[in-house]
């Protein structure tokens, strides 16, 4: 892939978030959404170019496995996905012009039934599913993972756990 020039904003200019494991996070003003350590885990990343709007997800599991929806939390590639495909729309975003980005699902430790790779075959396939055209994706491998994504532009910064950085 061939490397993009980053056109980031000087450090401050940017309301920055967080988006830690199970969480969501929508922003219909430029920002900048940062998710840290992405092992097994996948970033979602949506953007509608047209809106200039974006969100993410930081999903943890490719199923929901009993657990109650009413924790909070969207650990499950379905839950997160819906949570981040409604809030988008509440701004005025459909889910059908929406383009979206894929970051992690590492097997950091060698492990049978590699959960990181189910994590991005469940979530390829909802986004499938939805509508939702996968505009790029950094996945698998046995390097963890962080990004920022830029929310207007849609641009990823990501750095893999071995220092490589490239945008997508």
């Amino acid at each position: 892939m061939k490397p993009m020039p980053i056109h980031w904003p000087p450090p401050g200019t940017l309301r920055e978030h967080s988006l830690p494991m199970g969480q969501v996070r929508v922003c219909d003003q430029p920002a900048l959404i940062r998710c840290r350590g992405l092992g097994s885990c996948v970033g979602l990343f949506l953007h509608d170019r047209l809106r200039g709007t974006g969100g993410g997800a930081h999903i943890v599991l490719p199923g929901n496995w009993g657990l109650p929806e009413e924790s909070g939390e969207w650990l499950s590639a379905e839950s997160a996905l819906g949570e981040l495909v409604g809030q988008l729309a509440t701004l005025g975003s459909p889910a059908a012009g929406l383009r979206a980005k894929l970051v992690g699902g590492a097997n950091l430790f060698g492990s049978v039934g590699n959960i990181g790779e189910q994590n991005v075959r469940r979530t390829k396939k909802l986004l499938q599913q939805a509508g939702i055209y996968l505009a790029a994706e950094a996945v698998g491998g046995q390097a963890g993972r962080s990004v920022t994504f830029h929310t207007s532009s849609g641009q990823l910064y990501l750095r893999s756990a071995t220092g490589a950085g490239q945008v997508i």
